[in-house]
């Protein structure tokens, strides 16, 4: 992966942060789902796949900051009275 490919992944996990992992072909054509990523490969006259699919995962502080905020979201209405005692059906 190259400087530049490295900057813009770590700029795709910052804005969207529902992608744990991004996948890069040779290319240099970036998916988000690994079955496009590998149907992306070329394939040799007798059908072979030529190249493979290197996988960027998310860095793991952002990973724990990420988990940090959904708990804070989460547990928001943890202590609303007009909840208090149901249970969801």
């Amino acid at each position: 992966m190259t400087k530049d490919q490295k900057q813009y992944a770590d700029q795709l996990f910052k804005d969207n942060p529902q992608f744990p992992e991004l996948f890069l072909n040779p290319a240099g054509e970036w998916f988000t789902d690994p079955d496009f990523a590998r149907y992306s490969l070329p394939k040799d006259k007798d059908g072979a796949v030529i190249g493979k699919i290197e996988t960027v995962k998310r860095p793991k502080a952002e990973s724990k900051k990420d988990e940090v905020n959904n708990t804070a979201d989460d547990t928001s209405n943890a202590g609303d009275a007009d909840n208090a005692g149901q249970n969801p059906k």
